[in-house]
């Protein structure tokens, strides 16, 4: 028996109601149980291991209830480019998407071209896992959250070819789709008060070394 099927034999009943709670909040997205099932364990495998399968109900009802479902489920539909899905994407986190990009570009302008590439970018292959950024989301943090971190870096991108003047006007995020929205929130806290203890030379070399990704020399 395959993974996500011994997965739906043992916690069929936690499955079929937090798929049921999904297609109430987003509509149908044409996204089948089976769909969901398969990336709800994919996502409980990343965040707690393979062994997660073999966990007790009780600790498994914990750790379903503490994923983003709504966002998981949303998520496969736009993989799935389901009309619907991107039309829910829109009423949810459109001004979400414009808010960031201010925040990271001070620039109405350049905001609206972030704003404008993000749906592209979404399909853009992670690095890091080898699928699209949208199919790498895995619900532990909040879609909004993550939306954050993916507009900090297209902002980034968009201003590799320019020098950047201060580090102290940028949050700074990192591209890992298993943070939660707490451990977010201290990170842009804990990084962003330790850049401006750094003098600009101490700041260019990080810009350069962790942010552009160029090599050490």
């Amino acid at each position: 028996m395959s993974l996500v099927k011994q997965f739906q034999s043992d916690f069929g009943d936690l499955i079929t109601q937090q798929y049921a709670k999904c297609i109430e909040f987003s509509g149908d997205l044409d996204v089948s149980f089976d769909e969901y099932s398969q990336k709800l364990l994919d996502s409980l495998m990343a965040i707690h291991g393979e062994l997660v399968v073999k966990d007790e109900s009780s600790q498994m009802i914990t750790h379903i209830n503490g994923i983003h479902n709504n966002d998981l489920y949303l998520a496969i539909g736009l993989c799935k480019g389901n009309e619907t899905a991107w039309s829910e994407f829109d009423n949810r986190f459109n001004s979400k998407i414009k808010q960031y990009a201010l925040l990271y570009t001070k620039n109405e302008s350049q905001a609206d071209d972030i704003k404008l590439g993000l749906k592209g970018s979404l399909f853009l292959e992670s690095p890091k896992t080898g699928k699209s950024k949208i199919g790498s989301f895995n619900g532990r943090g909040s879609l909004s959250s993550w939306l954050k971190v993916v507009i900090f870096r297209d902002v980034l991108s968009s201003q590799k070819e320019s020098k950047v003047s201060s580090l102290d006007s940028i949050v700074f995020g990192i591209e890992d789709e298993s943070l939660a929205d707490d451990d977010m929130k201290n990170l842009e806290e804990i990084v962003a008060a330790g850049f401006k203890k750094l003098n600009q030379e101490e700041k260019s070399l990080l810009r350069d070394y962790f942010i552009l990704k160029k090599r050490e020399n």
